[in-house]
């Protein structure tokens, strides 16, 4: 009998406390030192998936450690078909009985139920959002606010159920009406002076719209016109104002101004900086956003809410990325308006960027993630007014330009003929030029030939002769002697006349094989010898064992022949001339010649490379010198693909060096 009044009693128990109210958290004590109570850090919430529990339900033991403790200053549910339930304890440490109220800080939520207790133990309930009309709010104001009545002393827990299509977030902060009023009338005074900012803006582009004709002042007229009312929207201030009877509209308006917006802002970079002229695919880009956003903008009436604020984040994120790309290409191609653009721009873009993953939970909710777009724009609409001001001086220019060409009466065509005219009469003297020389070189060339085998004939009769003169015979020896040489300097200045005649027509073909330059150097060096000891010089040479090059062996040793003897020829008695070869990097033959003699001065080097060039130095053992040599030596080298240098200081010789690929 005793155990089953004990089991009994456990139940009646059990039935007792499970219906009775359990409290939250420690309460927040309101006390005069403090007019403002955020209430997110000591607030908790329940999650109700389901959307079938009541304020009796939640408020009972029942619920007891299903609650939540928040842990952000603005609780962040962000996009969800849940509903939330939120509960938090007051305590009026005042002394006296105090009305207090409940600010509820996003004016976009849709459902909204403030849960007060009443002394009996029920609650009063107070329903709004932006779902309903206005009218249902107990305060006529932008956000939705709630009484709260407290006897001195009191401790009440009130519960909140929000439900939403958009993003979730509740910021809550607990007001003394005092402390409210203050609030609020800084607030009022920030809005009016960004809106009042804004609505100057807006006016003066207008006019000079109308004022300069320019298609851009348009389209920036209609990004700002949608960005104000989607800002309004944003707020609550469109409802407060505009639709406070059409809650419907108001639901959609904010997804419907942000997606119009994001179209006209593309309208109006695409105009502005002149993609068309820039960059085709960066001008399709844009026209891909600016139909998108106006899809979305019809969208908004047949697609669910919650889907169309979902488009709506995800493209106001990708068209700031896009844009900003746009503008940095601008400003890379030299495009002066477009910094201003992307100054301005780029603000914003962040602002915007940041405020499009509110409703992802990617940054948190507070003042300046919500309304810091409003600071970059209010920044942002001065410089484009300054870009729009510099393109418009850039478009004035160019219209300047165009009425000084007609005033002047310019004719282009007649320029560009008699341009032509000079031109082709140009070409025409350039032709006869050409002519000239070919015909120079073939009359060189033709009595180059034709002399060759005449001084031939001379020269072998001069040799016959003096082997058949008697030895008594000694000035017709000296005469023959004297015939013999003249003959065969002017063979050789025939040779050279001849060479320079076939380099300057095209007519030498280079017959490459593999060959070692050393013994090429070697070689030479050794004929060369004996001309140099007959003056009393010496040849010093030094040269690597073997350096295997792709040549022309004739034509290679014209070159070194000519350089060395040059060197003789131009060194005084006692002197020693240098012959050095080397490889100084991978893929190089470098061969020099050094003389001790008098050296080059500044005007010599610019022209010793040249044709029949006369120098200020002259041969020492009055050598004969046709002044071809070196240009001749010049062609052949750069044939080979090489380059020859001379590098000499008065008074202290000449280097010439020849550097040739390997």
């Amino acid at each position: 009998m005793i155990f089953r009044l004990a089991i009994l009693l456990f139940f009646c128990g059990t039935a007792y406390f499970g219906t009775a109210r359990v409290s939250a958290a420690a309460p927040v004590h309101l006390t005069p030192r403090s007019g403002e109570y955020p209430l997110g850090l000591v607030l908790e919430y329940y999650e109700d998936v389901s959307h079938r529990w009541t304020v009796d339900d939640v408020a009972s033991g029942n619920f007891q450690g299903t609650f939540r403790q928040s842990v952000q200053k603005h609780p962040n549910f962000t996009l969800t078909s849940s509903a939330f339930w939120i509960r938090f304890s007051v305590k009026n440490t005042y002394p006296t009985n105090e009305t207090f109220i409940l600010e509820y800080g996003y004016p976009t939520i849709d459902t909204l139920e403030f849960y007060r207790p009443r002394a009996e133990g029920s609650y009063s309930l107070l329903r709004t959002g932006d779902m309903f009309p206005y009218s249902s709010r107990e305060m006529n104001h932008r956000n939705f606010l709630c009484h709260l009545h407290l006897q001195a002393g009191e401790e009440q827990t009130v519960y909140i159920r929000v439900a939403s299509s958009g993003p979730l977030i509740a910021p809550l902060t607990m007001w003394h009406p005092d402390a409210l009023l203050q609030k609020e009338y800084w607030e009022r005074a920030v809005n009016g002076a960004f809106y009042g900012i804004m609505l100057v803006m807006l006016a003066y582009n207008l006019f000079l719209a109308f004022a300069v004709r320019e298609r851009s002042y348009s389209f920036y007229v209609l990004y700002l016109a949608s960005f104000v009312m989607y800002q309004m929207c944003l707020d609550g201030s469109a409802l407060e104002y505009f639709w406070q009877n059409a809650p419907v509209w108001s639901n959609k308006a904010y997804v419907f101004f942000a997606t119009i917006t994001v179209g006209t802002a593309s309208l109006f970079a695409r105009d502005f900086l002149a993609l068309r002229q820039h960059s085709r695919l960066l001008d399709r880009s844009m026209q891909a956003l600016i139909a998108i956003s106006v899809l979305l903008a019809v969208a908004v009436f047949f697609v669910p809410y919650r889907l169309m604020i979902a488009c709506a984040s995800v493209l106001g994120a990708v068209s700031s990325l896009i844009t900003l790309a746009v503008a940095i290409f601008c400003v890379w191609r030299g495009f002066a308006p477009a910094l201003y653009f992307l100054i301005a721009w780029g603000i914003l873009i962040v602002a915007v960027f940041v405020f499009s993953t509110i409703g992802f939970g990617l940054v948190p909710f507070n003042y300046w993630t919500w309304y810091g777009s409003r600071s970059a724009a209010t920044l942002e609409v001065v410089l484009l007014s300054l870009g729009l001001a510099s393109r418009i001086n850039l478009l004035r220019r160019e219209q300047e330009f165009a009425r000084f060409l007609v005033t002047e009466n310019v004719d282009l065509n007649t320029i560009n003929t008699t341009l032509f005219e000079r031109n082709d009469a140009l070409q025409r003297m350039n032709t006869k030029l050409d002519e000239a020389n070919t015909f120079k070189t073939r009359m060189v060339s033709m009595v180059s030939h034709d002399l060759k085998n005449p001084l031939n004939t001379i020269r072998l009769l001069a040799n016959t002769l003096r082997s058949e003169l008697r030895a008594d015979s000694q000035d017709g020896v000296e005469t023959l002697n004297a015939l013999v040489q003249e003959t065969q300097r002017t063979s050789e200045m025939v040779e050279e006349l001849l060479d320079m005649a076939a380099l300057d027509m095209g007519k030498i073909a280079l017959k490459l094989i593999e060959m070692d330059v050393s013994a090429l150097v070697a070689a030479v060096v050794f004929m060369q010898s004996t001309v140099a000891e007959q003056k009393g010089q010496s040849i010093t040479m030094q040269i690597p064992q073997e350096c295997v090059i792709k040549g022309d062996e004739a034509r290679l040793r014209q070159v070194i022949e000519n350089l060395i003897s040059n060197a003789i020829k131009f060194s005084p008695h006692g002197k020693t001339v240098h012959v050095h070869l080397s490889v100084p990097e991978q893929g190089t033959v470098r061969f020099s010649v050094h003389d001790e003699g008098p050296g080059l001065t500044d005007d010599d080097k610019n022209k010793v490379f040249g044709h029949f060039q006369k120098l200020s130095a002259r041969p020492t053992g009055d050598e004969h010198s046709s002044g071809i040599g070196l240009a001749i030596v010049k062609q052949i080298v750069e044939l080979h693909g090489g380059h020859i240098m001379v590098e000499s200081e008065v008074g202290k010789g000449a280097t010439f060096i020849v550097e040739l690929p390997a």
